[in-house]
């Protein structure tokens, strides 16, 4: 039958759509062909069956034809049953199967009944070999009823075999029980007759209550319909079964009265029924509130059935005790063997899931995202590591609680607000959170979506929260330089301009001071212009500097040189209650740079460290090579690599963060008016982007500041030394 299953000729059409989309239609075509022909067959055999009975009423020829009619029927209903069976999948599938095996039995019981209308008529009241077919026909239904629907799988199941071969045991007892004495057939055989109907009817109200009690218990849609379908046939035969008996002992009628109809009728109902059969595709079956129910009446199988065969044999054993002794060493043999396959099934099904738990585990705590689920009533049902450490709490410290246990007012209002947004409405929601956790605000970004149960109901929120703080600082450190390469951009721009205007102002004032010498008033008019031009002059480079549009003239040159070239200058400088400390390093890397623009860096970083220890401290100047990694450059936005760094640091009043975002800007000074342009920074970053580095700024109220050079390495000799300059300007 597995075979059977996998060919491809026999494949449900929409499995065959979905291999060949392109032969989808045809294929139905011809199926439903075969449907309506096979089911217009049916009826008029039905009829034909009338028409004999009308036209050969208790004739030898009437009861022959009947017989032979009624196996036609047969024969169509399990072709309509086999047809069903191809036409679904998962469970359905075997159950149609299995009925079509117990009305393919019944077929040949009623094939060899004619072979006893040909050959021969055997006693009216005695057991036939018919007797044995049409009472065990009824055991592959059995079987179908008795499918695990839920715990469905696939192929071959040998559990199933086992409860097949336990119902034919349990048949065959109960069988041999009331037929098995030939003697009693013969003494007493219209008493027999009804003895016969009723186990008859003792059979046929327990598979009705089979099949419609799985019909009741089975949660999907089309398994339900499936049952109802199957025991809407049974009760047919039934009907058909109980009065043709009682009408044979009660009333001794002969074959081939209108009575013959009755066992028709199922045959071209169930006809009906197979054929109109669908499989609309439905998803997995339920397997919500009855699953329990369902798997405890379907594993009573293997203790209720040996009970019932220790009854029948007890009471029978007498008679023949070979056999019973070996029906009930068989069928307590299969129990065992059933309850043994269904414990290695028990725990390989633990061991599946302790592995999917694991791995589920595995994944949850993997991560750096923080992932969590909270019940209704917003209490942690589940969350990882790294969520627990988002909020500086351990996973056992955060389960059972609430976010109001757990974060400060401020943050738990806008995440409660979420949270009740996507239980309410039912739908995911991302968003950006924040968490202030021992005074250090971090920003998260969240998905949350509907946790729901079976039902579909919502019951909790599933949440995956990704800390993006240093994403977020990252795209701020780009915007601002954005802003900074806009802003300097544009001033060296204006720089340029002003510069031309500047120079025509100063060439005609020097001009006009010639021919103004001997006008005392006019030449002193004319000396401020000039002196005005100049200031106006040097504010215009620092304007370039920083539009890093100047002129340079690198030299590969030692930064110690720069550093001490200028020393004396910066004492000068700075005065005597501000005490330099010097950190060099001996081994330096060679850089290229223009050492005059260098030396003005470290006048106007120095100016700054001074203005900002008005009560006197120290001046830490240092250098150092430094290899920034990639992880560093990512962090902010550099290229990797070697650089040689100096750094100038005081112990002044230092800045807050605000004032750090904006100290590169040109004109933005924190000095009062007229005591600084705003320029000296912005120069200084001009500078040091154009000579290839960048500039880093640390700095904390009431601590102080340290700016951080690092100018890229260069393997050249050094073309600059302080030899070639005079000393402090001498």
């Amino acid at each position: 039958m597995e075979y059977l299953w996998r060919h491809p000729h026999v494949l449900a059409p929409s499995e065959r759509a979905r291999r060949n989309p392109s032969s989808s239609y045809t294929p139905r075509k011809i199926k439903g062909s075969y449907r309506r022909a096979l089911l217009t067959a049916a009826i008029l055999t039905f009829l034909g069956h009338a028409l004999v009975l009308a036209l050969f009423p208790v004739q030898a020829e009437g009861r022959f034809l009947s017989n032979l009619l009624q196996f036609i029927l047969g024969l169509a209903a399990l072709a309509a049953m086999l047809d069903a069976g191809l036409r679904s999948q998962r469970a359905a599938r075997w159950i149609w199967f299995y009925a079509a095996t117990a009305v393919g039995a019944y077929t040949l019981g009623q094939l060899l009944l004619i072979g006893y209308t040909l050959f021969g008529q055997a006693p009216r009241f005695a057991p036939r070999i018919t007797d044995q077919f049409f009472f065990f026909w009824v055991v592959p239904l059995l079987a179908a009823s008795a499918i695990d629907t839920l715990g469905w799988q696939e192929g071959f199941d040998s559990a199933m075999l086992l409860d097949f071969t336990q119902l034919v045991i349990l048949a065959l007892a109960l069988h041999v029980s009331v037929f098995g004495d030939t003697m009693r057939w013969q003494s007493h055989s219209q008493e027999m007759e009804f003895l016969k109907l009723k186990v008859r009817i003792i059979r046929d109200a327990l598979v009705l209550c089979w099949l419609w009690g799985r019909a009741w218990l089975t949660n999907s849609r089309q398994l339900r319909s499936l049952f109802v379908r199957l025991g809407i046939f049974y009760l047919a035969y039934t009907v058909a079964d109980s009065v043709y008996l009682y009408a044979e002992a009660a009333w001794q009628i002969q074959p081939g009265t209108w009575l013959d109809l009755l066992w028709s009728l199922p045959r071209l109902l169930v006809v009906i029924l197979a054929l109109t059969w669908n499989w609309p595709e439905e998803s997995e079956p339920d397997r919500a509130s009855t699953q329990g129910r369902s798997h405890l009446l379907l594993r009573m199988a293997p203790i209720v059935v040996p009970m019932a065969m220790l009854g029948i044999s007890l009471a029978t054993f007498s008679s023949a005790p070979v056999f019973w002794s070996g029906l009930m060493i068989a069928s307590f043999g299969i129990a065992s063997t059933r309850l043994l396959i269904t414990q290695s099934r028990q725990e390989s099904a633990m061991a599946d899931l302790h592995n999917s738990n694991e791995l589920l585990h595995s994944i949850i705590e993997g991560t750096s995202e923080a992932i969590y689920l909270k019940d209704p009533d917003g209490r942690y049902k589940l969350i990882n590591t790294a969520g627990a450490r988002y909020i500086g709490r351990s996973p056992e410290q955060v389960l059972g609680k609430t976010d109001r246990e757990l974060l400060s007012p401020e943050t738990v209002g806008p995440i409660l607000k979420i949270d009740h947004e996507v239980l309410t409405r039912g739908k995911s929601v991302t968003c950006e959170e924040g968490l202030i956790e021992a005074g250090v605000t971090r920003t998260f970004l969240s998905t949350k979506n509907p946790y729901r149960d079976s039902q579909g109901r919502v019951v909790g929120v599933l949440g995956i929260s990704v800390d993006i703080t240093e994403r977020r600082r990252m795209e701020d450190q780009l915007r601002h330089a954005q802003r900074m390469e806009s802003i300097g951009a544009f001033s060296g721009a204006i720089a340029h301009d002003f510069n031309n205007l500047l120079t025509v102002i100063k060439g005609y004032s020097q001009l006009t001071l010639g021919e103004v010498r001997h006008t005392p008033r006019a030449h002193a008019n004319l000396e401020q212009i000039v002196k005005a031009s100049d200031r106006a002059a040097a504010l215009i480079q620092q304007l370039l500097a920083f539009g890093r549009q100047q002129i340079l003239q690198p030299r590969v040159l030692n930064l110690n040189d720069v550093i001490a070239h200028v020393h004396k200058m910066l004492r000068r400088l700075i005065g005597e209650e501000i005490e330099i400390v010097s950190r060099f390093d001996s081994d330096l890397w060679a850089v290229k740079a223009d050492p005059g623009q260098i030396e003005q860096v470290l006048m106007n970083l120095a100016a700054n460290a001074r203005d900002a220890m008005p009560q006197g401290g120290q001046l830490i100047l240092e250098t150092a090579n430094v290899e920034l990694d990639e992880a560093y450059a990512r962090g902010h936005d550099v290229q990797p690599g070697d650089y040689a760094m100096f750094a100038v640091s005081d112990t002044g009043t230092g800045m807050d963060a605000q004032t750090q975002s904006r100290i590169f800007e040109p004109f933005f000074t924190t000095k009062p008016e007229g005591k600084g342009t705003g320029l000296g920074l912005a120069s200084v970053y001009g500078v040091v982007k154009q000579s290839g580095g960048f500039i880093t700024v640390d700095s904390e109220p009431g601590i102080g500041t340290t700016f951080r050079i690092y100018l890229p390495r260069v393997d050249q000799p050094i073309e600059y030394h302080t030899s070639q300059y005079p000393v402090n300007g001498k």
